[in-house]
Formats: C-alpha cells, structure tokens, sequence
C-alpha cells in the first residue's frame, strides 16, 4: 500500500511481489493494476489521515511479508514480532490499519475480476473458442462422435435457471459495490487510453479510492428485505439484462438451436421477497410490494430498450416494403391509441418502424402508470383495476407475450426486406429479454418450513368444517395426515374458496398474493412452492391442499388446472435417505398425479447443501446428496415423472459452493433431463455476476455444462461393475468420514466450547449483513440451532474452515489402509475418470489451500482455555494434515493446488494480508472480552473488529 510523498500513481508499489517468470506476460497487467491501486490507496491514506497511520500499515504489511517468506512458511520470530506490534496500537489506530487491509482487499478483487475477464479475452483469441465456452464444448462433442442434428435436438431441451437467494453472506453495502465497479470500468478504460486520458482516469481512480477510505463499510442496521433486493436490481440492470440475451445468442449459434425452437434457455429466480422459512419479516404484504417493484423495474427497463430502437431502424418505406402483419399491427395501434397516432401525424409516414417504436412506448408507459395506480391504492383486484384503468395515450399490455409478438413483427419484417442484420442485432436481444425477464424480472419462488403449511392446512379445514374423524387434523401422525389428506383432496366437491371468512392464516394469504402476482405479471412471476424441512408425503400433500384453496391449483376429477409447483425441500441426512421413498408415495396417489398432470408431469425437486453437512461432514454430504438425486430419478421414471432438481448451493464448498461449470458435470448421470435451477447468492453474486464480463463468461460456462451434461454415457439400467466399484467406495468413505466429523465435531463438547471461545462467532450477530437472524426462530442459541452461514463464516475467519475438508483424510487414508494399493489405484481411478470424485476432490483442495493453522493456533493459543483448547486444537490440527497429505498424494503433487497455479498464486499474494487482519482480529477479541458492554470504548472495538471481520471475508473471498 505504499506510495511516494507526491503521490503519483506511476511510482511503483512493493507490496505485491513480481509474477512467476512462466505468467509473466499473463499477468503483468494484473500486477500493474495491483501496483496503481495500491500506490494512490497508499498515498490516500498518507494525505488523508497522516504520517502515522500510512507507517503503522507499511510496518504491518512489511512484517507479515517476510514472516511468510518466498516458500510461504511462517517464521515463529516475525509472528511474536506482529502480535506485539498490534498488542501496542491504541485502538483508532487499529482500528484504522484494519480499515487500510479492508480496503486493499476490495481494490485487489476488483483487480483480479478485471484480470479474470483479461484473461479469458486472451484464451479466446488464442484458441478460437475459451475452453469451458458453449463453443468449445459443442466441438468436444462433435470430436466425440455426434452429430450437429442430435446435439441441436438435446440442447433445445435445456432449462438453467439460476437463483438469486438474500441469504446474509454479502459484507458489502450497495453504495461500495457501485463503486468498486466503476473501479473496475476505468482500469478496463486503462488499458487502451492514450497519456492525456490516463491523467483523468487516474484522477478518477484516486476520487473513487478517497471514497472508499473514507466510507463507512459496516452496516448499522440490518436491511429490510427490500432493501436487499436491491442488490438483485442493480445486478439485473448492471449485468443480466444485457448478458442474458447475449449468452443466449452464443448458445443459439454454436447448437444451432433457433428461438423458435428454444426461445428462453435462460431464466432467472428470486427468493427475495418469497422466502419467508425462518424470517417473520417476510409478510405476504412484503412479498407483493417485491413482486410489484421487480415488475416496475422490467418495464422500465423494456421502454428504455425499446426507445433505443429507434434511431437504429429508420428504414424507409419508399425503399422497402414491410411484412403485411407488421402494417396490421400499426393499424390497430392507430385505432386504439388515437392521441398517439394525432402526434404522430407530423414524422415521417414512411418510417413505419419508428412509429411502430412509438406505439410500444406509449403501450409501456401506459403500463407502469396503472401499475403504480395500484401501488398507491392497494387495490385488492389488480387485474381488473388495471383493465379499467382510462389511460389517455397508451393501452396498457396485457401480457408480456403480447410485447413480444409486437417486437417479432417488427423482427419478421424486417426479415421481410433483407434486413437480417438489424432483426438479429437490435431487435432479437429485446425479445430474448422479453421472453426471459417477461414483465416479472425473474420468477418470484415463495417458500417455508412445513410445519407452517400444516398449520395453514389445519386452518383451511376448519374454516370448511372438515376434520378427521379421531379428531383434530395436527393431532394425527405423518402417515394418518398423508392419508387423510389424500382421501379430501380425491373429493371432486372440495370447495374452493368456501367459508374462509373465519380463517386468515399468513400462509394462505401469501398463496392468494401469489396468484394476484400471477394476475398482474403473469403465471411466470410465481411458479414454485418450496416446503423446507419435508421429511414425508403429508408435508407436500397439505400446501398442495392450501394452494387448491387459494385457487392456484385446480386438480378435480376433470381437467386439472394448475398454478404452483410445490417442491420439497430435503437437506438433512435423514431426509435426504428418505426422499425417494416420499416420492414414491407421493406419485401414489390419484390426487397427486393430477396435480402433476396439471404441471406437464414435472415434479420439481430442492436438494439443500448446508444442513447436511453441517450434519454429517461435506463427503458424506455431497455424496448422500448424489444418491438421493439417483434414487429419486429411478422413481420419478418409474412413475413416468420428469424431475427438475433445484440444487442450493451456498458459496463455500461446506455449502455446495464452487464453480458451478464443475457442480453440473459432477450431477448424477440424467438427473437435469428436467432442467437445471441453483441457487447464487450473497458474496458469490458480486464475484460471478457484479462485472459484465463476468456475468457473460459465468452464464455461459453453467449453460455450456447443461448442454454437455445432456450427454451421459456411463449410466445404463443396469449398472456397469466400474459404477458399482465407485459407488461401493464412496459408500465406504462416507460412512467413514461421517463417524470422524461426529465423533470430532458433532459429538464432542470440548468442540462446541472451543467454537464459542476462539471463534468470532459471538460478534457476527452484530454484523448486519441480511434480514435473516443468526439462529433460527424458536430455538435457543445453540449449535443445534445455528444456521449453516454464521457456521461456516466464523470457522472461514479463524483459518480453520474445518466445515470443507473435516473426515476427508481420516476416510481415504482408512480406505487405503483396509484396501492396500488395489484401494489407492481405485481412488486414483476415481479421481482421473469419474467427475464427481474429481470435483470433490478439488474443492476440498481448495478449502485446504484457504486454511492455516498457524494462524489458526494463534486464534487458540491467545483466546482459548488453555490446555483443554489446545487439545482440542491439536485433533483437528493432526486431521488438517492427514487431509492435506491424502490429497496431495492422490494428486501426485507435493504442495496444495500444484495442478493450478494462479490459484495457488492468488491465495499465496493474499495469505499475508489476510495473515495481518487475524492478529489484529485476535487482538480486538482479545480486549473486548475485558470491557463490560456499557463502556465507551466497547462500541469502538466491536466495530474494529467487524471491519476485521469484513475484511478476512474479503481476503479469503468467502464468508458462509
């Protein structure tokens, strides 16, 4: 972070070290920009708050470099050296140095996105096609032996549908996020400006850094919900309108798939607003308020779009003839929108597109005001009020289809006369947008626990009069609901809607707000109902029941009718072994089937990551998780059922994190048959969607994998012996590495007090990060009760990150031990020939590579009990090892992450800064625990440490 007294950007930095000689010309410019930003953060830091401050960083930034070394291996003397140079700082002072490394983390991660997309540029232009492209992939599949027909016909199946969750493990606020952008912008500007332009761009960059100095990075409060579904906004405006219709567009012409036959491979999600599991903020009233604001903003974002059409078409009819629909279009224009057609009476008559544009605007604009007429009256019947609304220009669109048959006239007509270019550049991205984001945005799913939906049900038969004859409905057991429930809905009578005036339960009033959604935006705007915690049918029969109720869905004995998917939720161990059999007795029943029949026979299944291995350890986890997949997809094509599986991935690898390219060819073989919908959220949005560049590459490497996964060879009917030997051995390892993380982890209280104790875990409920709170509703603090996030988080801040990589070693080197080198050649045949096994591999690889337990042992040494802390420490130290020496003997490599360099770099540049924020961590935990919490000084040291919180997570680039 050093600069030179003037405060030049040009004079280099010392704090990165020079790049490898090999990625020399790879990554130089990453280098330079790290050096730029680090030297005008420096010289901030020297003008804006003095001499002691910029000394204090450099002492501490100088410090953990050399205690590091060139072979990354602490020195015992320099570490004693830090903690008594952070042990002397009063507390503005470290409270600002930790700001300084804070900072330093956001610019060299807006640096290295920068790079990422630099990079990915330069794979392109050597090669072709960027390896992971959809390009590149339809090559393997040609040099495998298909053909372009089939390929085309199995990619016009793909579904990929990524969701945005506003589950709390983004640390950074909107307003630095916008800024860190702009960061980014003008280091890409950089690169191509002439030296007049890069004074002002370097003023820019020096402006934007003051900013971030002097800005308050801590959130105060938590965000409402709303105000977290700003993030998903801004993310759509900023990067997915635009990297939607132009990933599509890569898909369509390497496939050979045309719009006709695959008008929207993509679609987008949300949860924000609809996830009411475990959070009492999200009322049906909130969940209507969200669906209305995504609404406004599409449209909005529609009319911006389509007035920027029309400078781009104004092909004349005195030089071509447009198509006869197109003209008929207009004619009806001009005779429904009569004060439009006047103005338009002085243009030009023989630009018949631009007054086509102009009829479509005044059409868009009609729209978003009845919209906001309802938002301001609330009117209970949108659809209706909207019809009657006396618009003097424009007539509002009924439907996002109707927009897009407006923009395909204009495309087929322009088609018409030759005009290919300006119908596939300007006017088909805007109907791939339309039919993408239609007039909702992204598809508003609603979900919570099941015990609320059978409280609802319980309520809705009340109000019918209807109870099971032993008494009340709550009162009976799982399999008595299941039957009961069953048997009503078989009754061709059940009546809709009758008699509900004496019931009001919350949930049945979020369905009715679904389908008052779904009047005004569209069936899209809500399709999914996910029941969390399902561990049997009746927890899917009762929503189906209340749904029914709410008149979105209509599964009589005649034509059924339906509106919602209810999808369960199955992430505990338990229940994830169970889940087969639950669909089994779901596809059972005739009510169940009707209901299905009203969905095109797709059964929509959530497969959750964090809970189970927050239960069991992250082997047995993913490895249960891909059993059940297998399992269910036997049932579902028993049943002649297509199962869509929604995979919830978390960030980090304890949560199903990593690159998502990897996670789909590592499915089960035929389980996205159905689609493929994941969930993205908190900090991983801003890594794979906050840059344009990064959207783009991030969408087309997912879809890329969809497209290769519609391939599978290696799963028959009968299973292979290669399939069952692999099976046979992760059912091994799973059982072992289950009974080490219990035993170690799960099952051991000297664990649990540890974790309290020498963890930040007591602080991160301070950290206002989501809406959601730390434990769950209900329950006492405890480990029990503590959500998957905060788990992970405070074990990722200490450098143990025990939650990756816990039972792995001790499960392969037993397996090796009972099986001798026929078990190390099998787990190495894994490794190199079955992607699951590889996949997981390399995650747990990278979660190694992120830990440091010596860092770690400072944590123990300075704010544990003594002896006991230490022992516990030194279990999981020896079971770190084991691990790390198991994998990189799998891999035939003798340091963590040999296999891929510039990760090994990036964490190897990061780990000494990420190094100087732990001690200074412990430091502050350290004199907090000595100050009562109504002293002055209290307040100040929770909110250094908070920024040291921030800043790990920033460094590491995780936090739950």
């Amino acid at each position: 972070m050093a600069a030179s007294a003037e405060g030049s950007a040009q004079v280099a930095s010392p704090t990165v070290p020079g790049p490898n000689h090999d990625r020399a010309l790879v990554d130089a410019p990453l280098a330079a920009d790290v050096r730029l930003l680090s030297s005008l953060l420096g010289n901030t830091i020297r003008v804006v708050d003095g001499e002691e401050v910029f000394n204090a960083v450099e002492q501490l930034r100088g410090l953990a470099q050399r205690r590091r070394g060139v072979r990354q291996e602490p020195e015992p003397q320099l570490t004693a050296e830090i903690v008594d140079l952070v042990k002397s700082w009063p507390l503005w002072l470290a409270a600002e140095v930790g700001n300084a490394f804070l900072t330093y983390f956001l610019l060299t991660n807006t640096a290295e996105e920068t790079h990422r997309i630099r990079r990915r540029r330069l794979r392109s232009s050597e090669t072709g096609a960027a390896p992971r492209s959809i390009a590149a992939m339809v090559e393997q599949l040609l040099s495998s032996g298909n053909d372009e027909a089939t390929i085309r016909q199995r990619a016009m199946a793909i579904h990929l549908q990524p969701v945005f969750t506003a589950h709390p493990t983004e640390s950074q606020r909107l307003t630095m996020l916008g800024t860190l952008q702009d960061v980014h912008r003008l280091l890409l500007e950089r690169e191509h400006a002439i030296p007049s332009e890069l004074e002002d761009i370097d003023f820019a960059l020096r402006t934007h850094i003051e900013g971030l100095w002097q800005a308050d990075h801590l959130r105060h409060r938590r965000p409402t919900v709303l105000e977290e579904s700003r993030l998903l906004l801004r993310t759509f405006e900023t990067t997915l309108w635009d990297a939607v219709p132009e990933v599509t567009r890569r898909f369509r012409r390497a496939t050979g798939v045309s719009a006709s036959e695959s008008p929207a491979p993509i679609v987008l999600g949300s949860w924000m607003g609809g996830d009411a599991d475990g959070n009492p903020n999200v009322t049906p009233d909130l969940t209507w308020q969200t669906a209305l604001t995504m609404r406004a903003r599409v449209l909005r974002m529609h009319l911006e779009a389509v007035r920027s059409m029309d400078a781009m078409l104004p092909h004349s009819v005195r030089r071509v003839a447009t198509s006869q629909a197109l003209d008929a279009s207009i004619q009806r224009d001009e005779r429904r929108m009569p004060r439009v057609e006047e103005r338009l009476q002085n243009r030009n008559q023989a630009e018949r597109y631009r007054h086509k544009i102009r009829y479509m605007a005044a059409r868009l604009q009609a729209t978003l005001e009845a919209d906001y007429a309802l938002l301001d009256t609330r009117a209970a019947q949108i659809h209706d009020a909207r019809l009657t609304t006396n618009e003097p220009d424009g007539v509002p669109y009924d439907s996002a289809r109707d927009f897009v048959e407006d923009l395909q006239d204009i495309a087929d007509s322009l088609r018409h006369h030759g005009a290919t270019s300006g119908a596939e550049q300007v006017v088909q991205p805007l109907i791939d947008r339309a039919r993408a984001f239609g007039f909702h945005l992204a598809t508003l799913d609603i979900r919570d626990h099941a015990d609320r939906f059978h409280a609802a049900a319980d309520g809705v038969l009340q109000g019918l009069d209807i109870q099971p004859p032993s008494g009340s409905y709550l009162e009976l057991d799982k399999d008595r609901r299941e039957e009961f429930l069953a048997g009503e809905l078989d009754r061709d009578y059940f009546p809709v809607g009758h008699a509900m005036s004496t019931h009001d339960d919350e949930t049945l009033r979020r369905f009715r707000t679904a389908r008052r959604i779904q009047r005004i935006c569209g069936d899209e705007a809500v399709q999914t109902c996910i029941v969390s915690m399902a561990e049997h049918a009746a927890d899917v029969l009762a929503p189906v029941l209340v749904a029914r109720q709410a008149g979105l869905n209509d599964i009589q004995l005649g034509a059924p009718a339906g509106r919602i998917r209810i999808a369960p939720l199955f992430e505990r161990v338990a229940d994830l072994d169970r889940a087969p059999s639950v669909l089994r007795s779901l596809f059972s029943h005739g009510a169940y089937q009707r209901h299905l029949k009203a969905h095109n026979n797709l059964q929509e299944v959530m497969v959750g990551y964090s809970d189970s291995a927050k239960d069991a350890g992250v082997l047995p986890s993913l490895w249960g998780l891909y059993r059940a997949q297998d399992n269910m997809h036997e049932v579902a094509r028993e049943f002649d059922v297509d199962l869509m599986f929604f995979h919830g991935r978390g960030g980090t690898v304890s949560r199903g994190g990593g690159p998502s390219h990897d996670a789909i060819l590592a499915l089960p073989p035929h389980t996205t048959e159905g689609g493929i919908k994941l969930t993205e959220q908190g900090e991983m949005i801003q890594f794979t969607y906050g840059m344009p560049g990064l959207a783009k590459w991030n969408l087309e490497q997912t879809l890329a994998a969809a497209v290769v996964k519609r391939f599978d060879h290696d799963h028959n009917d009968t299973p292979d012996a290669e399939r069952e030997r692999y099976h046979a051995a992760m059912d091994e390892l799973a059982a072992t590495a289950e009974q080490a993380y219990r035993t170690q982890v799960v099952d051991d209280a000297d664990l649990h007090a540890y974790f309290q104790r020498v963890t930040p875990i007591g602080m991160l409920g301070n950290l206002a990060i989501g809406s959601r709170p730390t434990f769950r509703p209900g329950s006492d603090a405890s480990l029990t009760s503590l959500r998957a996030i905060p788990w992970v988080f405070a074990w990722m801040q200490t450098r143990h990150v025990i939650t990756g990589w816990m039972g792995v070693g001790t499960a392969l080197e037993q397996f090796i031990q009972n099986h001798g080198d026929a078990g190390e050649t099998l787990l190495r045949d894994m490794r190199a020939r079955w992607p699951f096994f590889a996949t997981l591999l390399s995650n747990v690889e990278m979660v190694l590579a992120k830990a440091d337990f010596d860092v770690a042992e400072h944590y123990a040494r300075t704010l544990g009990d003594a002896d006991r802390d230490l022992r516990t420490f030194a279990r999981l130290s020896e079971e770190y090892h084991r691990t790390v020496d198991m994998v990189n003997r799998l891999s035939d490599q003798d340091r963590l992450l040999d296999g891929t360099p510039v990760l090994q770099r990036s964490i190897a540049l990061r780990n000494p800064y990420v190094d100087a924020l732990s001690f200074l961590q412990v430091e502050l935990l350290s004199r907090i625990r000595d100050l009562p919490e109504d002293d002055p000084e209290y307040a100040d040291t929770l909110e250094a440490i908070l920024r040291s919180v921030n800043g790990v997570a920033a460094g590491l680039r995780n936090t739950g």
